[in-house]
């Protein structure tokens, strides 16, 4: 039943994306459905964020690397949050650790991309999901800490930086690694956008 209500709520914010898509919008929200990662405008960052699920009894697990609008990498974060109760949970606790640590570097504009659609639509106000709606809460209050936030999808395979990052070990056994220099499981990913973004 509850699967079925989900499809429902998904439909229909599909549905009210499609109908918007015919308008522009603010620079283009939703512009980037190609699998490839692109680079942002001059003056923007963006942080590409995932989260990774195993279950309801184990932490979730945060990824995310940040790039500048050459393309350069400015740093990766993993982090392991608090146990949530399913992967959209898992999503929105990403993209909000991924967003405080764009703050404490002092970034003002940033594109956050990440490669789910429902918590994408549910941070720019399309469609609703009460069970998230703290996690919703407050994304959107460390939103208004920033010059400008955008919240951007990407495919899947455009994400796979953050994608790895999320399911890589974090060194030391720590709950939270940021990363000054490019870590070697993601070297090749990052030389891929990079050349594709070009």
């Amino acid at each position: 039943m509850q699967a079925n209500k989900d499809a429902q709520e998904w439909m229909n914010n599909q549905a009210m994306v499609d109908s918007r898509a015919g308008v522009s919008s603010a620079r283009g929200t939703y512009r980037n459905r190609r699998n490839e990662w692109r680079r942002p405008d001059t003056g923007w960052i963006k942080c590409n964020v995932d989260g990774s699920f195993t279950n309801s009894n184990i932490p979730s697990r945060a990824g995310w690397v940040i790039r500048d609008s050459r393309g350069v990498y400015q740093g990766a974060g993993q982090g392991i949050g608090q146990v949530v109760r399913n992967p959209l949970e898992s999503e929105l606790q990403a993209i909000i650790m991924a967003m405080q640590n764009c703050w404490s570097h002092g970034y003002k504009k940033i594109i956050i991309e990440g490669d789910c659609q429902k918590a994408i639509h549910l941070l720019n106000r399309i469609g609703l999901c009460f069970h998230s709606y703290n996690w919703i809460r407050e994304a959107l209050w460390w939103k208004q800490k920033f010059e400008s936030v955008e919240f951007q999808w990407i495919n899947r395979e455009g994400n796979r930086v953050a994608d790895k990052l999320a399911k890589s070990d974090i060194l030391n056994h720590n709950t939270f690694c940021f990363h000054h220099y490019v870590p070697n499981t993601i070297t090749m990913l990052l030389h891929n956008d990079y050349v594709i973004s070009n």
